[in-house]
């Protein structure tokens, strides 16, 4: 037997010892603006050692399909990214997790994809409020200011279709330098008519889909997007604060990872 087959029969005998122990769960996670399936990298191997399916696609136009960038690229365009991993992996029964921006991806594609799915997970996301259904408006509405520098960066540094990355050493504010270094060096543009379009009110089968939220605030320090942590509690969904900042999945995955279990577990 070669060490490649050796390694995948104990890979096998693994997860089927994992699974005899534990409902197994197939994530699709779905990353935020700026960023790419890469971000993941230190909560994946933490579910698949659970016995769990992962996927990881990286959204049309960014991370290593930067070279894909282009201004008719929109919120639709992410969701068919999606669309075509549960289509072609053939998935069932699927977390579809949505961090920051890929909240209101993963929320489309509970429109086109209900059947296919356990439940939504957002994870510090943003997702269509009341008559705000653009990030465009949602920002407008609950940052002003921070819409404001994001307008000006697209106004004066990309021609009007690119959401530059972040000025600055350390956009994304991670707390540990390396981690600043890693992330920072992995962000590329995002398409900027993601911001404005507007995203359909939900249809019954997706409105009565699972849904829980994870918040990730800095500890001692005030919750970003703490008005969408709060409809969601209003709506009875489960709910997990991780305060550890927006980029839970690199600062503490394995606090993460603890949380989307629990949280996959409460699925009916």
């Amino acid at each position: 037997m070669t060490d490649r087959s050796l390694a995948g029969t104990i890979h096998s005998a693994f997860v089927q010892q994992s699974r005899k122990g534990t409902a197994v769960a197939t994530y699709v996670l779905v990353h935020g603006a700026w960023q790419g399936g890469w971000c993941w990298q230190r909560v994946v191997p933490l579910l698949r050692n659970r016995g769990h399916e992962v996927f990881t696609p990286t959204l049309t136009g960014l991370g290593e399909r930067a070279h894909l960038l282009r201004s008719d690229i929109d919120v639709d365009t992410h969701v068919r990214d999606i669309l075509g991993v549960l289509d072609y992996e053939d998935l069932r029964e699927v977390v579809l997790v949505g961090h920051s921006y890929g909240g209101m991806v993963v929320e489309e594609v509970a429109q086109r994809a209900a059947g296919r799915l356990a439940q939504l997970v957002h994870l510090d996301s943003w997702f269509p409020l009341e008559d705000h259904h653009s990030m465009a408006e949602l920002e407008r509405a609950l940052m002003p200011d921070f819409w404001s520098s994001l307008e000006e960066l697209i106004r004066t540094e990309s021609g009007g279709w690119r959401l530059p990355v972040p000025p600055g050493d350390n956009p994304m504010g991670l707390p540990d330098e390396a981690d600043a270094r890693w992330v920072t060096a992995k962000l590329t543009p995002h398409p900027a008519r993601t911001l404005d379009q507007r995203l359909p009110p939900s249809e019954a089968d997706a409105a009565s889909l699972p849904r829980s939220y994870i918040l990730c605030p800095y500890l001692g320090e005030p919750a970003a997007l703490a008005a969408f942590a709060e409809h969601a509690r209003s709506d009875g969904w489960p709910y997990r604060e991780v305060p550890v900042g927006h980029e839970a999945m690199v600062t503490a995955p394995g606090d993460l990872v603890d949380d989307l279990l629990a949280l996959s577990e409460r699925t009916p």
